[in-house]
């Protein structure tokens, strides 16, 4: 959310009187027209909000969160926790990724630039498809694709908003869905069940729980018309530089928000493309150069530092607000991450203004392979990931996390890297080891 828009909310929330209707009933009603006549929005843009990162600062101070009701109106409610309860959270997946082996795909499908990232989300299931992925996490070797795109859904009223808040169904009698609108990236049909798909470009630790819900009571309610035997399954899909990580989701009681992960893998498309051999060769290339400028990384998402680059290879110079809002960060996390990248050498900060540097457009730019290689190279001319990658390849498993602890802490003793100390120390470490989580499966063991 960009801070015209949240200013915006502030606004509305103080000429509207909503505090009071909040602390009076729990929620409030608003209307499109209110939004597009009193305060000159379009209503769509006002209120999307496709995580918890980019909800409006007011909502969050009242603990509250907006979403669309019916046509031409929004309701905004009470759900405590600064509006977190009600977007679903997606934990990340550490564990060693599937090795799924590309065979002779490229040969069979000549439509899919297999060397390059896939850039739509349609791709990206297209190729889960191909390559059996979606098999694999499914469990039934036959799959058709008989869904995709939006649609109207027709409640009619007939289906009242229950939030699950503080471990509870609570229901709104007075609240009811209209017909909304929704849209399914793509829905497979096996011999049990429908199987549909939400999918992103990036990795996010939270979702909108409406992409879901509505999909998922809508395949429900219409097998149950039909008399079918056949079972809703719905899952979420995320994409980054040939690793998907793949989600089943439950829901509970009919409550928007009451989605809750029973299962998760993630996988890798395509073999390995290093060597333990070739990693000796680099650190053997390469000492550690002390960093006593730049603090330490603390951001455990590496996929989201790449996805910065590309932002600012597309769009250029960009502020830590411009940050926040074009990566669903907040901005203390846009803030980290564009310090990890700067730790880096991939971009340069001045005056709040954050540019890619020469070596990050190249970053940004690469393949997935080089870019990871370009990744690890930096990392073996870092202090701590020298030591880290050095051990990876002795015993051909990852350091624990005390024991990159002790790294850091000796690091910031010799003054290699800026000073960290107390619990700092645990957070870098951590991010740390997540980074190596992310880069293991590219090597072959």
């Amino acid at each position: 959310m960009n801070r015209s828009q949240d200013q915006q909310w502030k606004t509305i929330f103080r000429q509207e009187k909503i505090s009071d209707a909040l602390q009076r009933q729990g929620w409030y009603l608003i209307s499109a027209k209110t939004i597009r006549e009193n305060y000159g929005w379009r209503p769509r843009l006002l209120t999307k909000f496709d995580n918890h990162e980019s909800l409006p600062s007011v909502l969050k101070e009242h603990d509250a969160a907006i979403l669309s009701l019916t046509n031409g109106h929004y309701v905004i409610v009470r759900v405590g926790d600064r509006g977190k309860p009600f977007f679903p959270t997606l934990p990340p997946i550490w564990e060693p990724p599937r090795h799924i082996p590309l065979d002779d795909l490229p040969q069979r499908y000549h439509t899919f630039q297999w060397n390059t990232a896939f850039t739509s989300e349609s791709m990206a299931i297209d190729a889960a498809f191909v390559s059996h992925i979606l098999h694999d996490f499914i469990g039934e070797t036959e799959l058709t694709l008989t869904i995709r795109g939006r649609r109207r859904f027709s409640l009619d009223g007939r289906l009242p908003l229950r939030l699950l808040i503080d471990h509870t169904i609570r229901e709104f009698p007075e609240l009811h869905f209209g017909t909304p609108q929704m849209e399914i990236d793509a829905g497979y049909e096996t011999p049990n069940g429908i199987y549909l798909i939400e999918s992103k470009l990036h990795l996010t630790g939270n979702f909108n729980p409406r992409q879901i819900f509505f999909p998922h009571i809508y395949w429900q309610r219409q097998l149950q018309a039909r008399g079918s035997y056949k079972t809703v399954h719905s899952l979420y899909l995320l994409y980054t530089d040939f690793f998907y990580y793949l989600y089943e989701l439950e829901l509970r009681d009919e409550a928007l928000n009451a989605l809750h992960v029973t299962r998760q893998q993630r996988y890798f498309l395509g073999e390995p493309p290093f060597t333990f051999q070739w990693l000796r060769a680099l650190l053997e290339r390469n000492s550690p150069i002390p960093q006593p400028a730049i603090p330490f990384p603390q951001a455990d998402l590496l996929p989201r530092i790449y996805d910065l680059l590309k932002t600012l290879n597309r769009l250029g110079t960009r502020t830590i607000p411009q940050i926040a809002e074009q990566q669903h960060f907040t901005e203390r996390q846009a803030h980290y991450y564009a310090a990890a990248a700067r730790w880096l050498g991939w971009t340069e900060i001045e005056r709040g203004q954050i540019t890619l540097t020469k070596e990050g457009k190249g970053v940004a730019r690469e393949a997935p392979a080089s870019r990871a290689e370009k990744t690890l190279t930096v990392l073996s001319r870092r202090p701590v990931f020298h030591q880290a990658l050095l051990f990876w390849c002795e015993q051909r498993t990852l350091p624990a996390q005390p024991q990159i602890e002790h790294w850091i802490a000796q690091a910031s003793t010799e003054g290699t890297i800026k000073a960290v100390s107390g619990n700092t120390i645990h957070r870098r470490a951590q991010t740390a080891l997540h980074w190596l989580q992310m880069l293991a499966p590219l090597v072959k063991s």
